[in-house]
């Protein structure tokens, strides 16, 4: 029953962008219905099960390559249909991780499909050079490098679908990743005009303001703080 219930959903799916805002509620069942299907995925239902999961993964990445966000910069209203793909590509990549044949399949759709480009420089950053092939480019969200994921609810899941797909990964992917695609990122990464930190006017005229000990966190706070000094790590 549950199968064919996430198979009535994938269909559904497909006429997703006309729903408008209504989508929380159908996100929300395809992420409950996954891990339940997935559970109870067996040597002889495996096929089967592989067979929907897929193609269910599958739509949902196109989907997300298509969506024309509605998020716009320092806005708090999520885009549910764009927080909702992301949610289940995050459910899929995390119930799958106990199944070596079909994270092999997964893993192969996510590089086949480009999403870790899509997640990037499409969702997440701006790198010059790349974005421009993923980015929207309607002025009305923000202009040409306008990311898809402008709110922090949807920038966390987006985070989180990352890391996903990178507690599959085996160690010399890994360092794949970092070199090819983290390394570059972070040398282009544009340093903010300002800080939205405002310190309080009751704190330290110098140029850097400490961090509040609580009694039982300096170690924290030295590393912190060691880690705000570093350029790539601070912005």
């Amino acid at each position: 029953m549950q199968l064919m219930l996430l198979k009535t959903l994938h269909n559904e799916l497909k006429g997703i962008e006309e729903y408008g805002r209504s989508t929380r509620e159908f996100f929300g069942l395809c992420k409950d219905l996954l891990p339940r299907v997935l559970g109870k995925r067996t040597p002889e239902t495996a096929a089967g099960i592989d067979k929907v999961v897929t193609a269910l993964y599958e739509l949902v990445i196109e989907l997300l390559k298509s969506h024309k966000s509605t998020e716009k910069r320092q806005s708090v209203v999520s885009d549910t249909t764009l927080q909702g793909l992301l949610g289940v590509i995050q459910t899929i990549l995390a119930a799958a991780k106990e199944q070596n044949d079909l994270k092999k399949n997964l893993l192969g759709l996510f590089r086949e499909k480009q999403l870790l480009e899509e997640l990037l420089y499409s969702c997440l950053f701006y790198q010059k050079g790349k974005s421009e092939m993923y980015h929207q480019t309607d002025a009305e969200h923000g202009g040409p490098a306008a990311c898809k994921c402008a709110t922090q609810e949807t920038r966390k899941t987006g985070f989180k679908v990352v890391h996903g797909y990178l507690g599959l990964l085996e160690p010399h992917e890994m360092v794949e990743f970092l070199e090819g695609s983290i390394i570059p990122l972070i040398k282009d990464v544009q340093r903010p005009k300002k800080w939205r930190h405002l310190p309080s006017s009751k704190g330290r005229v110098e140029q850097h303001v400490g961090i509040t000990n609580l009694g039982c966190i300096c170690y924290m706070i030295s590393m912190l703080q060691q880690l705000f000094m570093v350029p790539q790590f601070r912005y």
